[in-house]
């Protein structure tokens, strides 16, 4: 009897075989698997068969391992990139709240330069009224002041003091401004206005006024309306607006 004809299908078998006894791949147990003879199996696993574009075994595993260890390094690539940014988050996270704090802090202590500088501001107020008066005193010509007095100032000297004393109060108004508006730049609320309400013309006036008193006309007319405290001095309603 003669031997059978080796096909496609015996070889794609024999890989199989060979796959199921992996990780040894030894021919021997392959072709108990493939149930063919240990030299084809072993011909299968060295050489294959080229003639029949049959390349060997043992090639396609060893593409298969470099194709799982590429796989496996593209993964472990991705899940340390993944390690890598969750820890980059943490150190932004806490670095985040050490400089909002430190943020907190600069914003706290111009808060009381502030305060502080609007006190002694406001220290000087009755000085400055006193300084006026002074200076209005020598400027109608005041002769009854002792002109040897060291404290003495001339209206020159008092007007200059005058305008030093009234820069000093801008400043501290401008430095209380500016505490303010870091202080909502730290908390996250606008620092300026963002849109304005345009200008009526006259006609637009005279048509929201018409429109005011007949709701009011028609309030009367159903009795009156009930007004609900909690607004500081809240207007009176009822009372119509006249056109001028």
């Amino acid at each position: 009897m003669g031997r059978r004809k080796f096909t496609e299908t015996d070889y794609n078998r024999l890989i199989e075989a060979f796959r199921a006894d992996a990780p040894h791949f030894r021919p021997f147990t392959a072709s108990r698997l493939a149930a063919c003879d240990p030299k084809t199996a072993k011909r299968g696993w060295d050489t294959g068969w080229p003639s029949r574009d049959w390349e060997p075994i043992k090639a396609i595993f060893d593409r298969e391992k470099l194709a799982a260890r590429a796989l496996l390094d593209k993964q472990n690539a991705k899940a340390q990139e993944q390690k890598d940014l969750a820890t980059t988050r943490k150190k932004a996270s806490a670095q985040g709240a050490s400089t909002t704090a430190k943020e907190g802090k600069i914003v706290e202590l111009a808060r009381v330069g502030a305060l502080q500088a609007l006190a002694g501001g406001i220290r000087l107020l009755p000085q400055l009224r006193n300084l006026a008066e002074h200076i209005t005193a020598e400027l109608e010509f005041d002769t009854q002041r002792d002109k040897k007095d060291p404290m003495h100032l001339s209206a020159r000297q008092g007007i200059s003091l005058a305008a030093q004393l009234v820069k000093l109060q801008k400043d501290i108004i401008g430095l209380s401004h500016e505490a303010m508006v870091m202080e909502r730049l730290h908390l996250g609320k606008p620092t300026e206005i963002t849109s304005t309400v345009g200008e009526l013309t006259l006609e637009e006036c005279e048509d929201r006024i018409v429109a005011a008193n007949a709701e009011v006309q028609r309030a009367k007319e159903l009795g009156g309306l009930e007004v609900i405290d909690g607004g500081l001095k809240a207007p009176v309603i009822g009372k119509a607006v006249n056109l001028v």
